[in-house]
């Protein structure tokens, strides 16, 4: 068992028995999300923190000497959280064609669960508070310019490190994200503290009586699912980006590819390097698979297998796990 909170044991937490089922229609069809561990934030709709830079050192000093106090390097951040929600519609006369009308309900409200799903993972890649206020701040943005090992572009050292993979496809590219899930070091997801339900919200209304536009009148029901979250990365070197990924045969430069993986796990401290998750989409793991014949194969687990593992491959002693959300038409990092 993992020693961190998923997103299904935030909802167990809360103890409201209806949210575990929804939490699990909503992680059916995600690889990320399901990953991260969870964290309360520290403010209800923000977290407030320091990122860590160089660890604090110490001083040699002499018997009759003293040493002064050194905090390492840290750069305050604030996290914002944001909330998402949707609603799903039943009709009553719908419903009651099937003799198990609370059962056909419940199936129209899972097409909508696994939706949000996908919307949450989405954001936890590409939320931008520059271009949506309403969404967190997800990984991708942060991840701007291309940088060598130590996150150095040119004289300056930027808050992450975004290695490249040489693509120059003006059609789109897509990238591989490697992660170092963790509370205290890493990256994680966090929940609002202060919240009802951790910030999660299943409420099926019951049906009642609405007037149409054209004067008719119709029963319906609605179910409202809603969910409060943000992205903490507590280590500027916990999150490596590997970008500007083509995945078209005929541009591809595969050693490039191959050269930019191997950088960017060098790039992790010795002490994660062992706990580090790799993702990536379909194209990408099916680009590999073509261009590494024979170093790519199905992803074995031994001591434990994590949720929607099939599609997962092994390339050299790395795991990548695939995650459809990322996408193939990202632009170039330069």
């Amino acid at each position: 068992m993992p020693a961190y909170l998923t997103f299904a044991d935030v909802a167990a937490a809360t103890h409201n028995k209806d949210l575990v089922p929804v939490v699990d229609e909503v992680s059916k069809a995600v690889t990320m999300w399901n990953d991260a561990p969870w964290k309360e934030s520290s403010d209800m709709l923000r977290d407030i923190g320091g990122r860590e830079g160089e660890a604090p050192r110490g001083t040699w000093v002499a018997v009759d000497e003293g040493a002064k106090p050194n905090k390492g390097s840290q750069t305050k951040y604030a996290e914002e959280l944001g909330m998402i929600e949707a609603w799903s519609e039943a009709m009553k006369k719908t419903m009651d064609l099937s003799p198990h009308s609370d059962e056909m309900r419940w199936r129209e409200d899972k097409r909508h669960l696994r939706g949000i799903g996908f919307d949450l993972e989405e954001a936890l890649l590409y939320g931008n508070r520059t271009q949506n206020a309403r969404k967190f701040d997800g990984f991708m943005p942060r991840f701007t310019k291309i940088t060598d090992i130590d996150g150095i572009a040119g004289e300056e050292e930027l808050p992450f490190i975004t290695i490249d993979a040489g693509g120059t496809n003006g059609n789109g590219m897509s990238s591989i994200l490697m992660v170092m899930w963790d509370v205290d070091e890493g990256a994680h997801l966090l929940y609002p503290s202060y919240k009802p339900d951790n910030g999660m919200e299943f409420t099926p209304y019951p049906y009642r009586a609405v007037k149409q536009p054209d004067g008719t009148i119709i029963e319906v029901a609605y179910s409202k699912y809603a969910c409060t979250a943000g992205l903490g990365i507590a280590n500027r070197k916990s999150v490596i980006r590997v970008a500007n990924i083509d995945t078209d045969p005929a541009t591809a430069d595969y050693d490039k590819l191959e050269a930019a993986i191997y950088d960017a796990f060098s790039a992790f401290p010795v002490d994660y390097q062992s706990r580090v998750q790799m993702y990536a989409n379909n194209r990408v793991l099916s680009s590999m698979r073509k261009a590494y014949a024979g170093r790519v194969v199905p992803a074995r687990y031994v001591d434990s297998v994590p949720k929607n593992a099939i599609g997962d491959v092994m390339f050299d002693s790395f795991t990548v796990r695939r995650c459809d959300s990322m996408l193939n038409t990202e632009s170039q990092v330069a």
